[in-house]
């Protein structure tokens, strides 16, 4: 087997996308670096066999380019990037009630 490429790295994406709020991407070892979108919340285990092995809630097993650590490192910042959303979000609509203001239109809560 030949060494292992780094993965592109990820492109920044506008914030009406949103699109990592959903999911992070990977990289299917064997089709040339095939990027794929993943639930980070379908993820059972991640093991390195040496191959990095994702074994997914459904049963289904996928062999990505990136480390264990690095798809660990994903997820985490994923996870991350949910907390913060909500805790901002949490954060916002508090100052509103203190403040007295009205909710935003594209926020009503």
């Amino acid at each position: 087997m030949g060494g292992l490429r780094d993965p592109p790295p990820r492109l920044a994406t506008p914030a009406s996308l949103r699109e990592e709020d959903a999911v992070i991407v990977l990289h299917r070892l064997g089709h040339d670096a095939e990027p794929f979108h993943l639930n980070p919340d379908m993820i059972l285990t991640v093991e390195a066999t040496p191959d990095t092995v994702v074994t997914l809630a459904s049963g289904s097993k996928i062999v990505v380019l990136e480390d264990p650590d690095r798809v660990v490192g994903e997820i985490r910042a994923w996870r991350a990037d949910i907390l913060s959303d909500a805790l901002s979000t949490s954060r916002r609509s508090a100052m509103r009630a203190i403040e007295g203001s009205p909710p935003s239109a594209d926020h009503p809560g």
